[in-house]
């Protein structure tokens, strides 16, 4: 085969041009510093490369959970915060409500304080996220906590917002607010906190003036608080002989049917009881003190009985249920208060198990960063000689096509 002039060029271009673009993506490698990323330079590389990215990708949504949970924490953390300060207020009136003789004006300063505390509370509890999301909702999105009649009702649920931390680590980022201030843990069982500003707004209010016990000397005349729809009354009447509990139906005008359940627990109290024709109300009876306490109705937010002297000068004793004495509601207050520490512990340990695995998906990041640069990243010296080696064969190349192309046939023909 006879090769002139023409193919000689055409096959030392087609050369110097692959040198060329071998140099050029040489050259872009060692700029960029990571290796060739074509599949086909390298199968293997290339197919661990896309799974350590791959990893990268998972690890990064991994910490972005991460950070979504310790913002939602801590925003939980704040909240509950808050409502401990607020709880802290109220049970501050509410020792002022006990050690103080409420005036009209007084009472309406302090009902105004708590209504505002009450206020205060609900919007603690209907705090959101930044995505718009109720802190004690639940998986719910709706207003968790709604003023309703003369209460507070909950719309969320019980559910927990999860986040996924790892393949086999999902973590709640929070509490739902009927835990948080709905199922307090009191002696009376669980209560919310909201029924709780409700029973101390009754006691500086519609219970002024009230007390849990009372006892007169001798005789003293007891006034049920009746209706036409008898409900049960739960006291304890105490007399020169002992103590008993009894339960009974006030129904206006028809008191003798608690005389009589008094009168059948005569000889375990020392107390006699009889219809007083002029008032309607039930005479009592001992040689002894009379006293009454451990009042519970189907309402305890109002008066449920009054004592009258029949001698002396002492004053008459309107009664409230027990569980609306002070203690009780202070009793309650304080029991809200280390109910919301110790939620608060709960979201704190949730906070350092968020940190902890924080640290952890850094390390793992690390360490797949690590061996992805491995993978990508250049080896510069190996490069390097590359590139020395294809400019020295472009040198020689050239040198031999000058060479080549400057004989002419005499040269040739000797």
């Amino acid at each position: 085969m006879t090769i002139g002039n023409a193919l000689t060029a055409q096959l030392a271009t087609d050369r110097f041009d692959r040198l060329q673009s071998e140099l050029g993506a040489v050259q872009t490698r060692i700029s960029e510093g990571t290796n060739d990323p074509r599949p086909s330079a390298d199968p293997s590389r290339a197919a661990a490369l896309a799974a350590g990215r791959e990893q990268q990708m998972r690890v990064a949504g991994y910490a972005a959970n991460a950070d979504t949970a310790a913002s939602r924490l801590s925003l939980t953390d704040a909240a509950l915060g808050a409502m401990s300060s607020t709880l802290r207020q109220v049970k501050d009136l509410a020792l002022q409500t006990a050690n103080t003789a409420t005036s009209g004006y007084a009472t309406a300063v302090f009902r105004t304080q708590l209504v505002e505390l009450r206020k205060a509370l609900v919007a603690l509890g209907n705090t959101a996220d930044a995505s718009g999301q109720p802190l004690f909702g639940g998986l719910s999105t709706r207003t968790p906590f709604v003023q309703e009649g003369d209460g507070v009702r909950y719309s969320g649920d019980t559910g927990q917002v999860q986040v996924q931390l790892s393949e086999s680590h999902r973590l709640a980022t929070g509490i739902s607010g009927d835990e948080a201030l709905m199922a307090i843990g009191t002696d009376i069982g669980p209560q919310s906190a909201f029924a709780m500003l409700d029973d101390l707004v009754a006691s500086v209010a519609s219970l002024a003036g009230t007390a849990a016990t009372g006892r007169f000397q001798g005789a003293a005349l007891l006034q049920l608080e009746t209706s036409t729809r008898p409900r049960p009354l739960t006291f304890t009447l105490s007399g020169p002989k002992g103590s008993a509990e009894l339960t009974v139906l006030p129904q206006a005008g028809a008191p003798e049917p608690v005389a009589d359940a008094i009168n059948a627990l005569r000889d375990r109290t020392g107390i006699a009881a009889t219809v007083d024709a002029e008032t309607g109300g039930i005479l009592l009876q001992a040689a002894g003190d009379v006293a009454l306490s451990g009042f519970a109705g189907a309402d305890d937010r109002v008066p449920l009985a009054t004592l009258f002297p029949i001698e002396g000068s002492a004053s008459a004793v309107r009664f409230r249920a027990a569980v609306m004495s002070d203690d009780a509601i202070l009793g309650r207050l304080g029991a809200a208060i280390d109910h919301m520490a110790e939620v608060r512990g709960r979201v704190g340990a949730i906070a350092a198990e968020v940190d902890s695995q924080t640290r952890r998906l850094d390390q793992r990041r690390l360490t797949i960063d690590q061996a992805v640069a491995g993978l990508n990243d250049l080896d510069l010296a190996a490069a390097s000689t590359r590139l020395a080696a294809l400019m020295t064969q472009q040198q020689a190349a050239m040198q031999s096509y000058t060479m080549i192309n400057a004989k002419t046939l005499f040269d040739f023909l000797g």
